[in-house]
């Protein structure tokens, strides 16, 4: 799942670990918030921010869905 919400100062997303990387190479200057778990960007960054999101949906429903999976396992294991 891939969440947006709008802060003051831009924007912050939070999604699988596993897309990390493409969203590094997307978003050079965005900054990791620790205590929130979420990556931020500016708000200059909106449109192309959700373009990312879109694109990556259906990989983080298919993260999701494995991960959902594993869990089950592991609890039958």
């Amino acid at each position: 799942m891939i969440e947006i919400k709008k802060k003051g100062n831009g924007f912050a997303i939070k999604f699988p670990f596993a897309l990390k990387d493409a969203f590094r190479a997307s978003f050079k200057s965005a900054k990791w918030n620790p205590d929130e778990k979420q990556w931020e960007v500016g708000t200059d960054g909106e449109a192309r921010l959700r373009q990312w999101a879109e694109a990556a949906r259906e990989a983080a429903e298919d993260i999701a869905a494995g991960d959902e999976a594993e869990r089950r396992w592991l609890q039958m294991n």
